[in-house]
């Protein structure tokens, strides 16, 4: 069986994850800690993605581009009920897919960058 060697995304987002869980600690069910617990949970989706769409950047922009679509779809209808917590955990989600989607756009310009014997391409 080949060695899996992990992308720069993956390294990242295991890093992330194991911080938020870190900083979790014994109050994990405190509400001052729900943004923590909101962010452990995308990264591990994001991680699970990752790992079962590595190869194809492309898919998995357009799969966080959705789900963050999703969330706007959710935060929108949350507005109208003037759910306060609900649109803090929505604008929370969003906030962190962002940043994950940044990750995906700078991991896909570095496999640009980089052909696979690790020349730059010009």
């Amino acid at each position: 069986m080949s060695e899996y060697n992990k992308s720069n995304l993956e390294i990242i987002l295991t890093k992330a994850l194991s911080n938020a869980l870190l900083d979790l600690g014994p109050s994990k069910n405190s509400y001052s800690n729900r943004y923590l617990t909101i962010e452990i949970r995308i990264l591990q989706w994001m991680l699970n993605i990752v790992r079962k769409l590595r190869h194809n950047l492309y898919f998995l922009k357009e799969v966080v581009k959705n789900e963050i679509d999703n969330f706007k779809v959710k935060y929108y209808y949350a507005k109208d009920k003037n759910d306060i917590d609900e649109m803090d955990t929505l604008s929370k989600s969003i906030e962190i897919l962002q940043t994950c989607l940044f990750l995906i756009t700078k991991e896909s310009e570095f496999n640009q960058l980089y052909s696979i014997n690790g020349k730059i391409k010009r």
